[in-house]
């Protein structure tokens, strides 16, 4: 135990090292983190992992860093499935109304040739 005299003296001296408690703070290691172009650099942490980092994103792949409208996403798939499954809730009834004629349409067509 220190008395405050004494902690504001290291406070002031700099010498902050030994108010530190020990063992409550977790061990810090290195470990390699991999970008998509190969490259790799090292980073302290306190994972316990020894494999490295293979990053799916970062800076030489985001849309938002290199400017392409097109990047890993797969918005275009996901958008489609929704609209496969929900589209018709977003069709006006005349649109309905076409749909349906031209699927009765194809289907005597289909019909007619077989």
């Amino acid at each position: 135990f220190t008395s405050k005299h004494q902690q504001r003296r290291s406070v002031e001296c700099g010498v902050l090292a030994r108010m530190a408690r020990k063992g409550i703070h977790p061990l810090m290691r290195t470990m390699t983190v991999v970008l998509r172009n190969g490259s790799s650099f090292r980073a302290s942490t306190v994972l316990n992992r020894h494999t490295p980092w293979k990053l799916q994103v970062d800076t030489t792949s985001h849309p938002f860093w290199t400017g392409e409208e097109t990047g890993i996403s797969v918005e275009g798939a996901r958008m489609a499935r929704i609209m496969e499954r929900y589209g018709d809730l977003l069709k006006t009834p005349a649109e309905k109304a076409a749909a349906a004629k031209k699927a009765a349409e194809e289907e005597a067509s289909v019909a007619a040739s077989a």
